[in-house]
């Protein structure tokens, strides 16, 4: 028998809408088999409180692909760290994607935007992390390191390959402030598949965290973070 979800999805494919009211309602269809293959779905409602309204996506017969490249996440509340002083990863910009959001993305954008208070001395680790738990224990996918205190802006974007539901290939060659080291890399500057937890079935956290040098007292902040699939 269908749940009540399954039943609200097959009504709306049946008026013709191609709307669901949310990403929810979009894989009760899925699992309950009532999507086209090859048609486009518009989610009305955003998948994050506070996130983007009416993402598209593409039903291939298997999977939930973005419609081109979807905003999934915006942000640009400001988000102080913990002062200087202290070597402590701290997390300051994460979500929780549901089961099957990225398994069907052939890339993951994000991009984001570090402030710091002063330049007294020492330097700062930018770290994503993808995994089950929403901790500083979940995998790392990429880092931006080695930054000097002259600077008081730092962009760290990450582009990631989807190569399968379970694993990511970051994209980017390396060099002084880029060091991936995530498996072998390769004749491209790119490093091997990384892997993660099963995208398809398993609700994961990406998280965007710091650390720095115990000894200088400024406080790096996060300005602005966004979060693309396509």
């Amino acid at each position: 028998s269908f749940t009540a979800a399954q039943v609200a999805a097959t009504q709306a494919l049946v008026s013709g809408a191609g709307e669901m009211a949310d990403w929810a309602t979009l894989t009760a269809a899925r699992d309950a088999g009532t999507l086209t293959t090859g048609r486009v779905y518009t989610v009305m409602a955003p998948i994050f409180t506070n996130g983007v309204h009416g993402t598209q996506w593409v039903w291939t017969g298997t999977l939930l692909r973005p419609a081109g490249a979807q905003a999934i996440a915006v942000t640009n509340t400001l988000v102080n760290g913990v002062s200087g002083g202290t070597t402590a990863e701290q997390i300051l910009f994460q979500r929780q994607l549901p089961a099957g959001l990225l398994a069907g993305a052939r890339s993951i954008r994000v991009r984001s935007l570090w402030l710091s208070s002063g330049t007294d001395g020492g330097s700062a680790l930018f770290l994503m992390r993808l995994g089950t738990l929403g901790t500083v224990a979940d995998g790392e996918v990429s880092r931006l390191g080695n930054l000097g205190a002259s600077s008081r802006q730092f962009q760290f974007p990450v582009a990631l390959l989807v190569a399968s539901s379970t694993s990511v290939e970051r994209v980017g060659v390396t060099s002084s402030t880029q060091s991936p080291d995530l498996g072998a890399a390769d004749g491209a500057g790119r490093p091997g598949a990384t892997g993660v937890p099963n995208m398809l079935t398993t609700s994961l956290w990406v998280s965007l965290s710091v650390t720095q040098a115990a000894s200088p007292t400024q406080t790096y902040s996060l300005h602005s973070a966004s979060l693309y699939l396509e």
